[in-house]
């Protein structure tokens, strides 16, 4: 039952190499004086009252390789310098106040190998393009955001990716044909979208996909019937 704020203080023990207070009564803001520990690789503070915005100076946490901030109040945009964090693996900002648009400065994180989840926020603008280069990626989650624009068809690049949710966005246009190149694809998520156009018959490569839901879009067409491919498939919802 820790109360509470983070001691500015903090910043002395620049040995620190992990520092969690997930679960916790932690308030008040993200003191920028932590930016002194250049050899921390985990920050968590999730599921917490912590309010305000990440310091840009958290750029300099160059060995940061986990940042969880999910389910605080946690608000502002996302810095643009955080691409100086290039050993960062994990980046979980869903359920918060966050706001503004994707930098696309993001795409210098080519270490992120697990997830970058940024649901339940208010999120605008658009998907940069440049987030292709996140090649070694697991998890892409924008769901419940007001991101708006085209799922670019650079995504196709994303070659590691798994999850792909998109879903209760303004996300609009067409499905990429290119994501069939995404063969590690086990879920995709783009209900509740502007989503047009047909079901690309080349999706039909991504064989281990379990989950695709596409219902209350404005998706036109028939179910190409090289989707007999998909062996994995439990859920494939597209009523409404």
């Amino acid at each position: 039952s820790i109360s509470g704020t983070l001691p500015s203080g903090l910043s002395s023990v620049t040995a620190l190499q992990s520092i969690t207070g997930f679960e916790t009564s932690l308030s008040g803001t993200l003191p920028s004086e932590l930016s002194s520990l250049t050899v921390v690789w985990t920050m968590s503070f999730n599921q917490t009252s912590l309010i305000g915005s990440i310091p840009s100076l958290y750029s300099t946490l160059i060995a940061l390789t986990t940042l969880n901030l999910h389910q605080t109040s946690i608000s502002g945009s996302i810095p643009s310098s955080m691409d100086a964090l290039t050993a960062l693996q994990w980046l979980n900002i869903h359920v918060s106040q966050l706001s503004g648009t994707l930098p696309s400065e993001l795409s210098s994180l080519t270490a992120l190998n697990q997830t970058l989840t940024l649901y339940d926020t208010s999120l605008s603008g658009t998907l940069p393009s440049e987030l292709s280069s996140l090649t070694v990626l697991r998890a892409m989650s924008f769901n419940r955001t007001s991101l708006i624009g085209s799922i670019p068809s650079l995504y196709s690049k994303l070659v590691s990716l798994t999850t792909l949710n998109l879903h209760e966005t303004s996300i609009s246009g067409t499905l990429p044909s290119g994501l069939s190149s995404v063969t590690a694809l086990q879920s995709i998520t783009g209900y509740q979208t502007s989503l047009s156009g047909t079901l690309p018959s080349e999706l039909s490569s991504l064989t281990v996909v379990w989950t695709m839901s596409f219902n209350q879009t404005s998706l036109i067409g028939s179910i190409p019937s090289l989707y007999s491919t998909l062996i994995a498939l439990t859920t494939l919802n597209l009523h409404h």
